[in-house]
């Protein structure tokens, strides 16, 4: 896990990076893991795979 990544939030932007930083749904709750979307298909495969849930 990205120890720069604690937050209250599932999904937050990287400014730093230019990224959208989100939190590995699918792991929950043994894991906490956090995955880096950098285009519009990771963000759709991440929706796809129900890493991010709305």
């Amino acid at each position: 896990m990205d120890r720069e990544a604690k937050t209250d939030r599932s999904i937050w932007l990287n400014a730093h990076r230019q990224t959208v930083s989100i939190i590995d749904q699918r792991r929950l709750p043994h894991e906490l893991v956090v995955a880096e979307l950098v285009t519009v298909d990771d963000v759709i495969r991440a929706i796809q795979e129900m890493t991010l849930r709305w």
